[in-house]
């Protein structure tokens, strides 16, 4: 049981205050701004029906657990993500579970971290990197996350 809720709160790792993110319906797509945070998985679910085809991204991030959950139901319901502005950190982890993914904008990633706090916690990185091999993310993303600690980012095609 320690181990669960030790394995929790590493997940929820962040840089992004508690604050949530905006969901908007438009049509077929969900429009999703803002930080990531505590139960936005939850409000993402309960805004999902079978019209959604895609999932339009644009966030600085938050938090991980949230964002790895919101992209497993992405990929679940086999939608697309699009980013056409900037996308970071946990907003890629979402980004990561469209079946079909476009970016116009900036993806980057950086070393997750607790609130306050300036070190690299590397566990979650490791989960991060292992959720983003899940969802057979693009080697250099992977690659990106890998290389975290120091700020990385980069335009995909």
């Amino acid at each position: 049981m320690i181990t669960r809720i030790l394995a929790i709160a590493l997940l929820t790792a962040t840089v992004a205050p508690a604050e949530a993110a905006t969901l908007v319906r438009d049509g077929s797509r969900i429009i999703l701004t803002g930080p990531i945070g505590p139960f936005d998985d939850i409000k993402f679910r309960a805004a999902l029906d079978d019209n959604v085809k895609t999932v339009v991204l644009g966030s600085d991030g938050g938090y991980v657990d949230e964002a790895m959950t919101i992209g497993r139901l992405i990929r679940r319901r086999h939608l697309d993500t699009a980013v056409p502005s900037s996308c970071m950190s946990a907003c890629a982890l979402i980004w990561a579970g469209g079946v079909r993914r476009s970016v116009d904008g900036r993806l980057a990633m950086h070393c997750p971290t607790f609130p306050g706090q300036l070190q690299c916690y590397a566990p979650a990185r490791a989960a991060m990197i292992d959720y983003l091999r899940e969802m057979d993310a693009p080697t250099a993303v992977i690659e990106m996350q890998e290389a975290a600690g120091t700020p990385s980012s980069r335009n995909l095609p």
